[in-house]
């Protein structure tokens, strides 16, 4: 891999590997990289320190490694002086403040439920309302899987230019390919099927594909928009809003108030647990983009927010006890919980390396290179935290159900070809 004017210059190709499933069970895929594109996405966060010991076998996180100064890898996280944050191998001032994963759990009632239901092929719990916000960042690839759970999307000004440039890069398998991963998968077989030939050499799917993830609105500035991408979005009927009147909230931050003022509060029951914020292209990129971001969720936190990017998921905890559901068919192992709005006293249950009545602080102790253990894990805390964990493999649309819509939306292109050719 080498650099070239910012863009990442990778060897990529898609291809969608099938396994033996049960009837009505969704297809499993994952992406390979072996065809050459630019990509103009940064490469993955390497594994740093955690990894590098993983691999050895060493079984360790990061910051089980003391250090004199501060350790940083490829990624690694800094350690404070001669200290860790799991206190495995702490020096003596830090040794006192991690528990290991033999604590018990709090048990409710809980103020807070977190939970990442949105990313399994299951169907949401009924009644929930999904909100999607695309910001002007690399989007991952479960986009395609998102998008139908959403009732509302919004193009966060330069979140435009993403949807439109990155769809032809998630490009699904064609129905021929389905029915043969299908015919596979009955005979007990495993294949891969190439997803390159389609996104080349069809460039009328490529054009389906953004007429089924059209945004209902594209919002902010609107000073980062190519002009050939808004007059495409302006001729399929987007409106647009200009909210450069405001220079003292990011474009993020704006949709945000837009969710919840047109959609949350003129609902009967307002919820978090009823309304679920997704915010896509959040995470990476420029720092002060992302700490923005993460500002964000401390701006509206009694809203149910969680920011999706660069092969990351994070959530707010609230003061108060919060019960976590991570799906680790996604998620984990890493994760971790980190205070950027001040100290924060904590508790926890189900990690790896929990907390108990330990203070939480930048320029201290941070549970960061924590791990999930596949319990459920429970937070008390009298301040904020952020709530990280890892994305280890995106979900996948139900293949069959994306092809449909895509169908559907063939047929709409013709007949609003007819009707403008009956026009002239």
């Amino acid at each position: 891999m080498r650099s070239l004017s910012g863009f990442s210059l990778v060897c990529q190709r898609f291809s969608v590997i099938a396994v033996p499933l049960k009837p009505k069970q969704h297809w499993a895929t994952s992406r390979i990289h072996t065809a050459s594109i630019i990509n103009p996405c940064p490469t993955r966060r390497r594994p740093g320190l955690a990894g590098i010991a993983e691999a050895a076998g060493l079984g360790m996180s990061v910051n089980h490694v003391p250090a004199v100064e501060t350790v940083g890898l490829c990624g690694g996280i800094s350690v404070p002086d001669a200290a860790s944050s799991h206190g495995a191998a702490a020096a003596a001032p830090f040794a006192t403040q991690a528990q290991t994963s033999d604590a018990g759990t709090l048990g409710g009632p809980y103020d807070q439920y977190i939970k990442s239901d949105f990313l399994g092929p299951e169907p949401l719990p009924a009644g929930r309302k999904v909100y999607i916000i695309v910001l002007n960042y690399c989007l991952p690839v479960g986009l395609l899987h998102a998008w139908p759970l959403a009732s509302v999307r919004i193009c966060a000004d330069g979140g435009c230019n993403r949807l439109y440039d990155e769809l032809p890069f998630m490009m699904p398998p064609t129905p021929e390919g389905i029915a043969a991963l299908e015919a596979l998968a009955e005979d007990g077989t495993n294949a891969n099927l190439s997803m390159s030939p389609v996104k080349d050499k069809d460039k009328e799917i490529t054009a389906l594909l953004r007429l089924v993830h059209m945004p209902d609105v594209v919002l902010g500035d609107l000073d980062s928009l190519s002009s050939d991408v808004r007059q495409y979005y302006v001729q399929h009927g987007v409106p647009f809003e200009d909210m450069s009147y405001d220079q003292d909230t990011n474009d993020l931050a704006k949709a945000i108030s837009m969710v919840e003022e047109r959609y949350i509060k003129s609902d009967p029951d307002p919820s978090p647990n009823r309304h679920q914020i997704l915010v896509l292209g959040a995470l990476g990129g420029r720092l002060d983009h992302t700490l923005a971001n993460l500002n964000v969720l401390h701006v509206f936190p009694h809203l149910n927010i969680t920011l999706w990017g660069d092969g990351n998921l994070v959530r707010l905890v609230r003061p108060g006890k919060a019960l976590i559901t991570p799906d680790e068919r996604f998620e984990g192992p890493t994760c971790g919980l980190i205070p950027i709005a001040g100290p924060v006293i904590a508790t926890s249950s189900g990690l790896k390396w929990n907390v108990s009545a330990t203070q939480l602080r930048v320029g201290g102790l941070v549970s960061s290179s924590n791990l999930l253990t596949g319990s459920p894990v429970e937070v008390a805390c009298d301040g904020p935290l952020l709530w990280s964990t890892e994305i280890r493999e995106e979900p996948r649309p139900d293949l069959r159900s994306l092809w449909e819509r895509i169908v559907v939306a063939a047929a709409a292109a013709r007949k609003q070809e007819e009707r403008e050719g009956a026009g002239r």
